[in-house]
């Protein structure tokens, strides 16, 4: 994340040019093959190709690009690999996540260290200049909430304090000034501890296009504890947070969903 957009940094020469494919091929909906809308020269068989692979680019650095039979084999041998490889091989090794339980007992320890710094004039802005612990976990969605109004995007807004911090924007309507607040989300999740959370995110941070429902499973980066005196058990993200969606291919996904 830079400034609330999504990038993706690619190095390349400069007549060089990047075309972005699908990870995984699947027939869940013909609405994936339709993301170019540049044309594509070369092709053998465009409509079977499409069916089999789906390999129309969801994006490209340029309009016209050839594609030949070489480049489609090399895409469904790579899509083979991958859908074999996080379903068999793949794992994130313990210490690249906090469990919930861990994260509780991090979140609780601290907290009672800000009130021991607390009784020590100029302690409590020292320790706050060390910056918050950071979490990254891997969690199953049991419930999603969406602030559907704004009196409810502004009391998220407050909850979110000591994270990112949903955008606002002031706009003219009918001779008026009236303010607008990035729609968020609650999400509350669990992991194999059975311990839960709830999640405030912001809607710049929803994987697109799947979006996120019950039951899914997903890899958050980087959430802080909310700094909000009400709300003890609550994570929002910082300004370099992102969310990856584990599909039923990663071996993860299994154990969420025994």
């Amino acid at each position: 994340m830079y400034k609330n957009y999504k990038t993706l940094s690619v190095n390349m020469g400069y007549s060089g040019s990047w075309v972005l494919f699908k990870g995984f091929a699947n027939d869940e909906s013909a609405e994936e093959s339709k993301g170019h809308e540049g044309t594509v020269s070369g092709f053998f068989s465009p409509k079977k190709q499409q069916e089999d692979y789906r390999i129309t680019p969801l994006l490209s650095s340029t309009k016209d690009f050839t594609f030949t039979k070489d480049d489609q084999q090399s895409i469904k041998s790579i899509r083979e690999w991958q859908a074999n490889y996080f379903k068999t091989d793949f794992n994130y090794e313990q210490t690249l996540f906090y469990s919930l339980n861990k994260v509780r007992e991090l979140i609780m320890n601290e907290q009672s260290q800000m009130k021991s710094y607390k009784r020590f004039e100029g302690g409590a802005g020292a320790y706050q200049s060390l910056g918050p612990r950071e979490f990254d976990i891997i969690v199953k969605v049991i419930g999603i909430h969406k602030s559907e109004t704004p009196e409810k995007a502004s009391r998220d807004k407050d909850i979110m304090t000591g994270g990112l911090q949903p955008t606002v924007r002031t706009v003219n309507t009918s001779n008026k000034e009236e303010t607008l607040i990035e729609p968020t989300y609650r999400l509350t999740v669990c992991d194999t501890s059975q311990m839960s959370f709830d999640v405030y995110i912001n809607q710049s941070l929803m994987p697109e296009p799947e979006g996120i429902k019950e039951g899914d499973v997903i890899r958050m980066r980087s959430l802080v504890a909310s700094t909000h005196s009400d709300y003890k058990q609550v994570l929002v993200p910082t300004d370099h947070s992102n969310i990856l969606l584990l599909t039923a291919d990663f071996a993860l996904y299994t154990k969420f969903h025994q």
